[in-house]
């Protein structure tokens, strides 16, 4: 795979994050691109299953585990056109990287609540798309 490639193109599809579109309505441009979309909804797919783990190692007091996917999701939220995701995992990210275990809870709550909007959007679009009226 041409990472270079691939890092351009969703670039030129990425919504522009500014103040109006944090907490988007949720919609992504690459969900629109034919080529993109069954990339960009397994990925979503994989939302619930990736909070789930972040719950179980925050619950575990398990900070690396909890540290890697925090990381994985700044990545990978960005990569996909949710950069308020991003922003977020990174927030939990540094806070992990600073020991700061006692100020977590807010802000995993609020990453977990978005990313579980993103994930439930995806299945009422999913059921829609396979259910057309």
């Amino acid at each position: 795979m041409n990472k270079a490639l691939l890092h351009k193109t969703i670039s030129a599809h990425l919504i522009k994050s500014d103040k109006s579109t944090s907490q988007q309505t949720h919609q992504n441009q690459l969900l629109d691109d034919p080529d993109f979309a069954p990339i960009v909804e397994n990925f979503l797919a994989g939302l619930h299953d990736m909070v789930n783990k972040m719950e179980l190692a925050k619950s575990d007091n398990d900070w690396i585990q909890l540290q890697d996917l925090a990381h994985q999701l700044k990545g990978s939220g960005g990569s996909f056109g949710y950069p308020e995701l991003s922003k977020q995992a990174k927030t939990l990210e540094t806070l992990l990287k600073q020991h700061a275990y006692d100020k977590i809870q807010q802000e995993f709550v609020q990453l977990r609540d978005h990313a579980e909007t993103l994930y439930q959007n995806q299945q009422s679009n999913q059921k829609i798309h396979d259910n057309p009226k």
